[in-house]
């Protein structure tokens, strides 16, 4: 079983955003695919690119803290992983 699909913990704050109990276990793929759904649901890609968006407070919550980088310029959507790393609840 690969890392991305291992069901794992998550913080509440990351269960709230997802909208799930926190006691249930989760993959990294589903947490990835659930906030991709959401960025493009609330339209926070970057009009002039296809990987950076802007998150929004809901989002930014679990994001939280970006580098003056980010902040500037936007999050890239192919460090979801490490965004949410800190999430994950080694048990």
């Amino acid at each position: 079983m690969s890392q991305l699909t291992k069901q794992e913990v998550i913080s509440e704050n990351l269960a709230k955003f997802l909208d799930i109990n926190p006691s249930i276990q989760i993959s990294r793929l589903e947490i990835t695919k659930s906030i991709v759904i959401y960025i493009k649901k609330m339209k926070l890609m970057k009009s002039d690119s296809k990987i950076l968006f802007n998150p929004d407070f809901k989002l930014l919550k679990i994001l939280e803290p970006l580098t003056s980088t980010e902040k500037r310029e936007g999050c890239n959507i192919l460090n979801l992983q490490s965004y949410i790393s800190k999430h994950i609840i080694n048990e």
